[in-house]
């Protein structure tokens, strides 16, 4: 402990009772100083330090407002590719329904101009009946060639009747 003792002779710094000369006094405070002064240094590091942590805490916000910002267009994107995926369903929905008319449409036919196949075999196996022989009633408009009305093809009633199927090499 430095403590300075006053006389009326002299004055005198005592550390611990030990008698201080000029020169230990100068390096004494001298080292008092440096300390005070690495004192403030520390103090004054600290708030670099505390704004570099501040920084750093500023940098790992921004990073993670990135993985939401990520994440959201993730989710953007999932959702987009939900909706797309919901138009393709629906595109082969419409499809598929297409498909089934189109069937349905191809079945009517032989149902609707249903005929007996006894010439033309091969005509049959692609879905094409041509006979001479009608079965059910069917319109004549749609059984008759020429348009006479009569479901005949050449004026006669003994005909070949060809449907809206037809295999369309001319001759029926």
């Amino acid at each position: 402990m430095l403590s300075l003792q006053v006389s009326n002779s002299h004055c005198a710094l005592l550390y611990n009772g030990i008698p201080f000369s000029n020169g230990m006094i100068l390096s004494r405070y001298h080292a008092i100083s440096t300390t005070y002064r690495m004192i403030l240094a520390r103090y004054h590091v600290k708030p670099i330090r505390y704004q570099t942590i501040l920084i750093t805490y500023r940098v790992i916000l921004t990073r993670y407002h990135a993985i939401p910002v990520i994440y959201q267009t993730i989710s953007t994107t999932y959702r987009v590719i939900l909706a797309r995926y919901h138009v393709i369903l629906v595109k082969y929905q419409t499809i598929s329904t297409m498909y089934r008319v189109i069937l349905v449409r191809y079945r009517m036919i032989p149902t609707k101009y249903q005929v007996i196949p006894t010439r033309y075999s091969w005509a049959s196996r692609w879905g094409r009946s041509i006979s001479t022989h009608v079965v059910g009633t069917l319109q004549p408009s749609l059984v008759d060639e020429d348009g006479g009305g009569g479901g005949g093809g050449n004026g006669g009633g003994g005909g070949t009747v060809a449907t809206a199927a037809g295999d369309g090499d001319g001759n029926e």
